[in-house]
């Protein structure tokens, strides 16, 4: 049953006039179903009356199961096609050939029944067989309609009164096609039993299996033609709301101006408005979707404007192997109210298993959670087909958990969500702010203290977040400063681009960033840590720069199988510490800028910042789409960026055996380069172990630095910076020496 409400867009004025003309006041329906004396002019009084309700189809009065065609009893399947003809200019009528025969053959192939090739010799050769044959007739003085007959035959009409080859052998292939047990169950004879006393009708049992036949066979129709529908307006673009469903087809509004209906922009490289009419490919189109999604083969018609067009798809058979399990709806409520609640529960709830490792994934709201098998049960054991949905062995399924902000493969559970602003459906025509972007970066100088470099690397830095979050920085931002000086403020403004699952906030990262249980990351992007200090980053320091750079991060949950999943994590630390973490001399993980205090308790300035900033939409938009327009190098380099306070307190934090190098180094350059013009200056030096070691011990007790170190201790430190830097640890016959690259390392150990 399709709820959806459609109206129906035809002259109604017209309508009126056929009415007044009195040409159809006294024609009345040959349908036996129709009420007695009920005209074509009664009809169409009823339906102008209950022209401008939403047109629901359902399956009719005192029908509870799910078999038949749908029907709107105020729709325009209740008029003449002479009538519909008439009102109905803007719509295109799509048929399916030889509907009841396909119909027939889907059934018999699925129950795996012999097809009779009766049925398919109709099917290919339709048109040709019902002119035959109406001519036949007439040379017969037969009144009868032979597409009405050739229908009527299929469920259990009389003969007819000429004899005929085809007609002969068709009658013949259904009178031994209902008596096979096979094709009607007892569940179906029962509920046709139960339509018989509401209508109170008397039927032997071959006329009973005939109805439960064409009750099967319209149920296949409409599902074709549902799929048919979904075709057409979700890929052809035609407005499902102005839709009619028929018997054997449907009819689509074509609008009078093609600028109406636009073609989706994801199934072409640009947008471009389509001709309005269905053409021969379109028709293609359909029976290859209805083909792939039904493993049904069939043939379509298009008529608009007087105009009738034909698909030109060959019909195919198709091998039982070929097709797919299609659902033909039996009376079984319980088996019809599951599959309507899988499909549902699969598509609104996103629901699926993940094979490797086993695990399940259930949407609630908008957000998508993980499950194992108990903890989904415990979840939603008010749900009454869940457990029945865990032992179905045709849910849908992903072989693994993946994050992928490109392309993901299709068997893979895709972990990454787009940004928050790219989900944004009102941005189309809305100007760029400029003056909220220049607060915007002036608020990011003022977090860098109005220092150029590192002003520049935070703006890369999250420009990199929004332009290439499929390549992982490789660096991580601190932010130090004084409590109210705007730092949190940036994160809110993040917040708000990206979205507020993926930023995730943790005081203690040594458990829920890459600890024991760290279910947050794995839909994390923006890591912020907060509140650092060198006591703790001390014990952690190795474990964060090596998930500045893990390309994987191992997620673990609560009684769950842990996964992998490729880490493009950004790390922030923002903390009111002035120095809140070692800093290691030539590192290049960290970018440390330490804020102004410009705005500190400037309330005026961040009630500003939040209104026009953090809770605007077009200042947000202006600030994405700016930071989309950034030019950026191919990798940050923090050297690039690094602030006078960064370089401040590496220089502080020097070893001693560095500082003395640098030192040692600064003068031997200075010399080596003091020479008559003209000359070369000789920037390599050799200098020999018992030397340096004098030279160190000098600058030692020159400077009162407690003095513990053997020569074995500085050779050991020396030949851990050979690792680093430029310079040659080797030994010759006399000693071990040093060979320096003296203007290098100058600029190494400067840094």
């Amino acid at each position: 049953m399709n709820s959806c409400e459609r109206h129906e867009k035809i002259n109604i004025e017209f309508l009126k006039e056929l009415v007044r003309s009195g040409k159809y006041d006294k024609k009345q329906f040959e349908d036996k179903l129709r009420q007695e004396g009920e005209t074509w002019a009664s009809a169409m009084r009823y339906y102008i009356q209950h022209a401008h309700e939403p047109k629901v189809y359902t399956k009719g009065r005192n029908r509870s199961d799910v078999y038949g065609r749908d029907y709107c009893n105020t729709s325009i399947q209740r008029l003449p096609k002479e009538i519909r003809e008439q009102v109905m200019t803007d719509y295109a009528d799509i048929d399916i050939e030889a509907a009841a025969q396909t119909c027939l053959v889907v059934l018999l192939r699925v129950l795996n029944i012999e097809v009779d090739n009766v049925f398919y010799e109709y099917i290919e050769n339709k048109q040709v067989i019902r002119e035959r044959l109406q001519t036949k007739a007439i040379q017969n003085q037969s009144n009868i309609d032979i597409k009405s007959h050739i229908t009527a035959l299929t469920f259990g009409g009389a003969p007819a009164d000429f004899q005929d080859d085809f007609l002969s052998r068709y009658k013949g292939a259904m009178d031994r096609l209902i008596r096979k047990k096979n094709l009607i169950s007892e569940e179906d004879l029962e509920a046709a039993r139960q339509r018989d006393k509401l209508k109170q009708r008397e039927r032997d049992n071959l006329q009973l299996r005939y109805s439960c036949l064409s009750e099967i066979i319209y149920r296949i129709e409409s599902q074709i033609i549902y799929t048919l529908e979904d075709h057409l307006c979700d890929v052809l673009g035609y407005r499902r709301k102005y839709s009619i469903l028929l018997y054997d087809g449907i009819f689509v509004h074509v609008p009078t101006c093609r600028d109406e209906i636009l073609i989706r922009t994801d199934l072409y490289e640009e947008d471009y408005y389509r001709s309005a009419e269905i053409t021969v490919e379109d028709l293609n189109m359909l029976c290859d979707d209805v083909k792939q999604k039904l493993g049904v083969s069939l043939r379509l018609s298009s008529t608009y404007g007087g105009q009738k067009i034909h698909s030109t798809q060959p019909f195919d058979k198709m091998e039982l192997s070929r097709i797919p399990n299609v659902y033909i709806a039996r009376c079984d409520p319980e088996e019809h109210e599951y599959k309507t609640w899988k499909e549902a529960w699969e598509k609104d709830n996103k629901a699926l298993k993940i094979l490797n490792p086993p695990l399940f994934v259930v949407a609630v709201g908008e957000r998508e959670n993980i499950y194992t098998r108990n903890a989904l049960v415990d979840a939603f054991e008010h749900v009454a087909h869940v457990k029945r949905w865990l032992r179905d062995p045709d849910i849908c399924t992903k072989s693994r958990v993946g994050c992928y902000p490109g392309n993901c493969p299709a068997d893979v559970y895709n972990t990454w969500k787009p940004f928050a602003i790219q989900t944004w459906k009102d941005v189309s025509d809305m100007s760029e702010d400029k003056e909220a972007v220049e607060f915007f970066l002036e608020h990011l100088r003022m977090l860098c203290n109005y220092e150029e470099a590192p002003f520049r690397g935070l703006l890369h830095f999250i420009a990199d977040m929004l332009q290439r979050p499929e390549v992982k920085a490789g660096i991580a931002l601190i932010i130090s400063g004084a409590q109210g000086t705007g730092k949190s403020s940036l994160i809110e403004v993040l917040k708000k681009l990206l979205g507020p699952e993926k930023h995730f906030e943790s005081t203690k990262p040594q458990e829920d960033v890459w600890g024991k249980f760290n279910p947050l990351m794995n839909s994390a992007y923006l890591v912020e840590i907060s509140e650092v200090d060198q006591r703790s980053t001390w014990n952690w320091m190795g474990e964060i720069k090596s998930q500045v750079t893990a390309p994987q991060i191992k997620i673990r949950d609560l009684c769950k199988s842990p996964f992998v999943v490729d880490s493009y994590h950004r790390y922030m630390i923002l903390t009111n510490n002035t120095d809140p973490m070692p800093h290691e001399h030539g590192q290049r993980r960290f970018l440390h800028v330490h804020t102004s205090s410009k705005y500190k308790g400037n309330k005026e300035y961040f009630k500003k910042f939040y209104s026009y900033i953090v809770n605007n939409r077009r200042s947000l938009y202006s600030i994405y789409m700016y930071l989309l327009r950034v030019k950026l190098p191919s990798r940050l380099d923090v050297d690039e960026y690094a602030s006078s306070y960064q370089r401040e307190i590496a220089r502080e934090s020097t070893p001693v055996h560095l500082a003395f190098l640098q030192r040692y180094v600064r003068s031997q350059l200075q010399e080596a380069t003091a020479v008559p013009v003209g000359q070369t200056p000789q920037t390599t030096l050799r200098v020999y172990h018992g030397v340096l070691f004098k030279e160190f011990t000098d600058m030692l007790r020159e400077l009162r630095i407690k003095d513990d170190w053997t020569t074995k201790k500085f050779g050991t430190k020396m030949a851990s910076i050979a690792q680093t830097y430029s310079l040659v640890k080797d030994r010759d016959s006399r000693s071990t020496y040093y060979d320096l690259e003296l203007e290098k390392l100058n600029e190494e150990l400067n840094y």
